[in-house]
């Protein structure tokens, strides 16, 4: 934004070109980015100085006094919009030959050897300090990850864009039960937030649907939470504050952290569900969930309904295989097989580990746990934490080799 140089005890910084002309120095957010940008040339170059122009095109905007300390008191001397030519304010006392740093965009030719040696000491230095700036905007930008912005494409069809905090206290508040321990909701959060941010790396768009993360805004919590809101919303917020930033990486890369409801005992090995490996997906145990009120459920059918949805006349149905996890690969129906997942998906069940029996005209599956079964368990993740695991104990449990920074 700045190109800069020195004369006495004068810091003149030169705003680019490039910069919008019809700056607005009393505007509340330029002046707040202005200050923060002055005072961090002031520390890079250890300016000791008195003053500092502020130029644009020759003309002078603003002076700034530098007060006892340059790092902390810098005030802003506006010059209520009249235009006064810089040489006027600045230059009148000054040999340029000697006492002038040219600034890097300078364009004029020179006939003085030690001009042009200024310049190129000028140059040099710019390019150091901007270096600096650069590595140091780099460390701010993997710290602040919380000053994200995401995009939601609501299923209203309205599109918002939230900073990555704000969502991410709706995607828990909706994801997870708010009673569960707090260690559960701050993993849910580090793990909404690394899939928020993975999928913007990939540009996959994030619907307030199951299709991604389910999100909810602020009046539909209260009519979620109605009389609990005030204590949910806080401890909801309490978990995204908690891990402000903090998301989970594999071999220096985002994960993609997919997670489910509830697990059969076991997570699932994605190459069942999706067709492929995925190293830090691996199956892990879950005991807890087993204990869980979301565990095992009977869901009852129409017999006729079911063979119509499956294009089947035959009613015998016979489980072939399971998986490693108990889930099942293969059911035969009449000349046709279906794996476990399509059967799942096909007929709504809760989980693709099933038993099947036929009674009369209707059809049961007696289900054990829901969702997909791939990555953190959700329920699985609130019994280690009622166990007395942390938040970080939990991902590295259901995310194999990660690290969470």
């Amino acid at each position: 934004m700045f190109n800069y140089s020195i004369a006495d005890n004068t810091l003149i910084l030169y705003i680019d070109s490039s910069y919008e002309f019809g700056i607005n120095l009393g505007d509340k957010h330029i002046y707040s980015n202005m200050r923060k940008e002055i005072k961090k040339i002031v520390k890079r170059l250890n300016f000791n100085g008195e003053k500092i122009v502020l130029t644009l095109g020759g003309i002078v905007l603003a002076t700034i006094l530098i007060l006892e300390n340059p790092k902390n008191n810098i005030d802003l001397v506006y010059t209520n919009n009249s235009i006064i030519p810089l040489d006027n304010i600045v230059l009148s006392n000054v040999k340029k030959e000697e006492n002038i740093l040219l600034p890097i965009e300078e364009k004029k030719e020179t006939k003085s050897v030690k001009k042009e040696n200024v310049k190129n000491d000028v140059k040099e230095e710019i390019k150091n300090v901007n270096s600096v700036e650069q590595v140091q905007e780099k460390k701010e930008e993997n710290v602040n990850i919380h000053e994200e912005t995401v995009t939601i494409y609501r299923k209203s069809g309205q599109v918002i864009t939230l900073a990555l905090e704000e969502y991410l206290i709706g995607v828990v508040g909706a994801e997870m039960p708010a009673s569960f321990n707090i260690e559960a909701l701050k993993a849910q959060a580090v793990i909404s937030r690394t899939y928020a941010l993975r999928s913007k790396e990939i540009g996959r768009k994030l619907t307030d649907t199951i299709d991604t993360q389910v999100y909810l805004d602020s009046d539909e919590l209260k009519n979620k939470w109605g009389n609990d809101y005030d204590k949910y919303y806080s401890k909801v917020k309490q978990a995204v504050d908690s891990t402000k930033g903090e998301v989970i990486y594999y071999n220096g890369s985002l994960i993609d952290a997919v997670f489910h409801s509830t697990s059969n005992g076991k997570t699932e090995d994605p190459k069942y569900v999706w067709g492929k490996e995925i190293p830090y997906l691996k199956s892990v145990d879950s005991i807890w969930d087993k204990n869980s009120s979301s565990y095992l459920r009977e869901d009852v059918k129409n017999l006729e309904n079911v063979l119509n949805i499956l294009g089947v006349q035959n009613s015998t149905f016979n489980i072939e295989s399971r998986d490693e996890s108990g889930r099942v690969l293969k059911v035969s129906i009449d000349d046709k097989s279906y794996t476990g997942v399509e059967l799942r998906n096909l007929l709504g069940l809760r989980s693709a580990d099933f038993d099947i029996d036929i009674i009369d005209n209707t059809i049961k599956f007696t289900t054990r746990g829901y969702g997909h079964g791939v990555g953190l368990s959700q329920y699985g993740a609130n019994g280690m934490a009622n166990d007395g695991y942390n938040y970080k104990d939990i991902i590295r449990h259901y995310y194999t080799d990660v690290s969470v920074k």
